[in-house]
C-alpha cells in the first residue's frame, strides 16, 4: 500500500510439509535439503512431486521413498514409457509423425463398417478432447494436483490403447500399416497435448518431450493443445514431419539410495 499498489485480492498458501508423517525439526534432523533433492531428482521432478502432493486443504507428507515411487510411475513409466514406444524404430522406422486414418478410426463411432476402433478407443479421444478445458479450470482454482492427476490418467489411457492394439504384432498389408500409423498418431497426440498442458509444472522436461515429437516452439501454446485435428477428421500440419533428434529416455528411472 505504501508503494501505491493495490493489495492482493486473494492469497494462496499451501499447507505444512511433514517428513514421514512427523513435523520437521532441526533438533530431530528430519529436514530436507531442496538443493540436494534437485540434484537427485531434477528441478522438474521435485516440482512435480511437491505440486502433486502439496495440496491446499491438508498437510503434505514428504519422504524420498514416495518421491521415487511417484516419479518412476508417472514420469519414467507412464509418460516416458509411452514416448519410448512411439519413437521406437521398430514401430516408427521413418522417425516421422505418423498419419491418422479416418477410414479405420472414423470421427463417429460405428459410422463405417471397416472401422477398427473400439468403444474404449473413443473414450480416449473424448478424454483428450475434454482435457484442456478441465485442466484450465484446475489451474484457475490452484488445484495443480488435479491437473497432474487428470493428465496422467489420459496418458495412462493412451498406454492402454497401444497395449490393447499391439501395433508391433500387425502385419505388412496396407491396412495393417495404416492402422499401426493411426495407433501411433493417437498416442503421440496424447503426448503432444499433455506436454503442452504440463509446461507450467515441468518446463524443461516437457520442452524435451515436445522437441522429441518434432513440435515447434511456436506450436506449444494453449490453443495448440485445444486443437486436435484427428477429432474432426482433419489432417495435422505436423504429420509427416521428421521427429526431433533427441535421444535417450525422457526421465531416467530412479534407484533407491543406500
Amino acid at each position: 500500500m505504501a508503494a501505491g499498489l493495490d493489495p492482493p485480492r486473494s492469497v494462496v498458501t499451501h499447507s505444512h510439509w511433514l517428513m514421514e508423517s512427523q513435523k520437521m525439526s532441526k533438533s530431530k534432523g528430519n529436514v530436507v535439503d531442496p538443493f540436494d533433492r534437485i540434484q537427485r531428482y531434477s528441478a522438474d521432478g521435485l516440482r512435480y512431486f511437491l505440486l502433486k502432493h502439496g495440496v491446499l486443504e491438508t498437510d503434505g507428507d514428504y519422504s524420498d521413498e514416495k518421491v521415487l515411487k511417484v516419479l518412476n510411475a508417472d514420469l519414467a513409466g507412464n509418460i516416458g514409457g509411452l514416448l519410448n514406444r512411439c519413437l521406437a524404430t521398430s514401430l516408427n522406422p521413418t522417425q516421422t509423425f505418423p498419419a491418422f486414418s479416418v477410414d479405420l478410426f472414423p470421427v463417429h463411432h460405428g459410422s463405417k463398417s471397416n472401422s477398427l476402433a473400439t468403444e474404449d478407443d473413443y473414450r480416449l479421444l473424448k478424454t483428450l478432447q475434454d482435457l484442456p478445458g478441465l485442466v484450465d479450470q484446475h489451474y484457475e482454482n490452484f488445484h495443480i494436483y488435479k491437473v497432474l492427476e487428470e493428465t496422467m490418467l489420459c496418458v495412462k489411457q493412451a498406454n492402454g490403447f497401444v497395449q490393447r492394439h499391439k501395433p508391433w504384432k500387425l502385419g505388412n498389408t496396407p491396412q495393417d500399416q495404416q492402422w499401426a500409423s493411426t495407433i501411433l498418431h493417437v498416442a503421440m497426440e496424447t503426448l503432444r497435448v499433455s506436454g503442452i498442458l504440463l509446461q507450467p509444472v515441468m518446463p524443461t522436461l516437457m520442452s524435451r518431450l515436445l522437441g522429441r515429437l518434432g513440435i515447434k516452439e511456436t506450436e506449444r501454446l494453449w490453443s495448440n493443445a485445444e486443437d486436435v485435428p484427428c477429432l474432426e477428421g482433419r489432417g495435422a500440419g505436423y504429420v509427416g514431419r521428421t521427429l526431433g533428434t533427441g535421444t535417450g529416455v525422457l526421465f531416467q528411472r530412479l534407484q533407491k539410495e543406500n
